[in-house]
């Protein structure tokens, strides 16, 4: 996808270096704002190569230029500062649409996106809701960027968390509190059907921290799990395959309500027990060649990658989450046979984990191998660093941090799209940092209206939207005659395509966050000191709302947060 301005870009550069004779290509960037230009051209890095100071071929750059989309070009200081003529600048505008900031980077590419990952018998977790924001906002920039994208969703239903929870299930029927279960069945017949039906996702949140204490504390309870844990590979005890299927179907309702609520929808869901067998299959396949025997395990001895051992099937027989993963590329490319990327977002802790199960994968099945992408991201903390752990019952829901923003937005804001505003709230500063770090979420500064918020982009949004509708019906006009503040505007709002091509380049959404809020803040300088309803020029600038509005549009969407035209 070209777009004019881009090109514009591109022609000045290669103009530039005609002029100068340099091997390399200069950068064209946005300006100093102190000086009013729109564009600049550093000279710096051709000192040496020409022998001369920046301050001189900056001067002989600034006389050369000779553009139909240059105005002016001045010299100042080793720039060249360039002012875009109004013509390419109009040209440029008509380019605004639904598809502006679209690219081709990914055209033809089939991307398989994996994020999120909740597991049955766990809460979802604030940290959940980090993983599933970046992973849907980088899905909606590869598909920004012309891929065929699917998302896809992961979830442990055997393995030893499934094993502690299900152990203390058994004990809450036996010993535990009555607040679960229903008063009118007998202590000695309690069972799953028992279980108060409001109280499900807590009861097996609360059984699994006691099943995970108890496997800590106590070693005789150890051996019991671990024995729990067999039978459910097994599927040689009926009680506790009642309990693990009753608990899958609780856990992923609980799932789908969150899902709904967070706006984000996967296409396939792969239970790590559909994808065991054939994971067992592929190291068994590969004994010898790609794995060895270790103290009655099966390892990969990743340190001729430059890595480290791990474990594919323990002592006990049962495979490891490392065999699982083996499975689930095939299950993937088996679903998605035309899968050009697989890509999986998780916590920074398992990013060596990855290029393990990727170092050993490369082995067995190069080309394979080579779609497989892992994305890592920091933790989720509250204001004053407060961890999680799920393990110790230290978990902060992301249903109470969604009904907390609501809470605040209901009581501090006279708006009715409560939900949406909350939403915004959660994602933009999730998305606004740089991907990798730890984020240290604040409730207050995320609703605050007058700040880098996801609400204050909606309020932006929408007020653009309110200019608009008190105009009525009116036809955009040609922007051939510009004041110099709806140039400056027009400019930034064309800058668009710019950031995102930067952000999909990069998987980088907070490269979209941050032109966003810098769109808004020319926006608002424009805003004070140019009427825009009832003003002679009102189509004019009506015509750069119109473009403005569109754009902030495209931006929440590709953050996948919502635009309302009221708030």
């Amino acid at each position: 996808m070209t777009y004019l301005l881009d090109k514009t870009i591109a022609d000045i550069a290669a103009h530039a270096q005609q002029i100068l004779g340099v091997t390399g290509l200069p950068a064209v960037e946005p300006a100093n704002p102190k000086f009013g230009a729109d564009l600049a051209i550093p000279t710096f890095t051709f000192a040496r190569e020409l022998g001369r100071s920046p301050q001189e071929i900056a001067a002989q750059l600034a006389e050369g230029l000779q553009h139909e989309a240059i105005a002016k070009a001045e010299a100042v200081s080793g720039f060249v500062n360039i002012w875009l003529s109004n013509t390419v600048i109009a040209e440029a505008m008509k380019q605004v649409n639904t598809t502006f900031g679209q690219h081709d980077t990914y055209a033809g590419k089939q991307v398989v996106i994996e994020h999120t990952d909740p597991n049955p018998f766990k809460e979802f977790h604030i940290g959940h809701t980090y993983t599933n924001t970046i992973g849907e906002a980088m899905g909606r920039l590869y598909k920004a960027g012309g891929a065929d994208v699917h998302q896809v969703l992961y979830s442990g239903d055997v393995g030893m968390h499934v094993a502690k929870a299900i152990w203390g299930i058994m004990d809450f029927m036996k010993t535990g509190d009555d607040e679960w279960f229903d008063p009118e069945v007998n202590p000695a017949e309690r069972s799953m059907a028992s279980v108060l039906a409001e109280k499900r996702v807590a009861f097996l949140g609360a059984a699994y921290v006691h099943g995970a204490r108890q496997f800590e504390e106590d070693e005789a309870i150890q051996e019991e799990i671990k024995t729990v844990n067999k039978h459910i590979y097994e599927h040689d005890d009926e009680l506790v395959d009642e309990i693990r299927d009753e608990g899958k179907v609780w856990s992923f309702e609980y799932f789908e309500d969150i899902f709904a609520r967070l706006q984000t929808s996967f296409e396939r869901l792969y239970p790590e027990s559909e994808v065991t067998d054939e994971g067992v299959a592929v190291v068994k396949d590969n004994m010898g060649k790609v794995f060895e025997e270790s103290d009655g395990a099966v390892v990969y001895k990743g340190e001729k990658a430059d890595l480290h051992t791990r474990v594919f099937i323990n002592n006990r027989g049962l495979p490891t989450y490392e065999a699982k993963d083996l499975g689930l590329i095939y299950a993937k490319q088996r679903d998605y046979p035309d899968m050009d990327i697989s890509h999986v977002i998780t916590g920074n802790e398992q990013h060596v984990y990855y290029m393990v199960v990727i170092a050993a994968m490369n082995e067995i099945d190069p080309a394979l191998a080579a779609k497989m992408r892992h994305t890592g991201h920091g933790l989720v903390k509250l204001r004053g660093g407060r961890k999680m752990s799920s393990r110790r019952g230290e978990v902060l829901r992301g249903v109470e941090v969604l009904d907390q923003l609501e809470e605040m937005i209901a009581e501090g804001y006279e708006t009715p799209e409560v939900r949406a505003v909350a939403l915004a709230a959660l994602k933009y500063a999730y998305l606004k940092p740089r991907v990798g770090g730890d984020v240290i979420f604040d409730l207050e500064e995320s609703i605050n209206m007058e700040g880098d918020s996801g609400p204050y982009v909606q309020y932006a949004h929408a007020r653009g939207r309110s200019i608009l509708g008190k105009l009525g019906d009116f036809k955009p006009v040609d922007l051939q005659d510009l004041t110099e503040d709806e140039h400056k505007l027009a400019v930034k709002i064309l800058g668009y395509p710019t950031a995102t091509s930067k952000a999909i380049a990069e998987l980088a959404p907070h490269y979209t966050c941050a032109y966003l809020y810098e769109l808004t803040q020319q926006f608002n300088r424009f805003y004070e000191h140019n009427r825009i309803v009832g003003d002679e020029r009102q189509d004019v600038r009506a015509t750069l709302v119109q473009a403005y509005v569109q754009v902030l549009q495209n931006g929440l969407e590709l953050l996948n947060i919502p635009a309302p035209n009221k708030l």
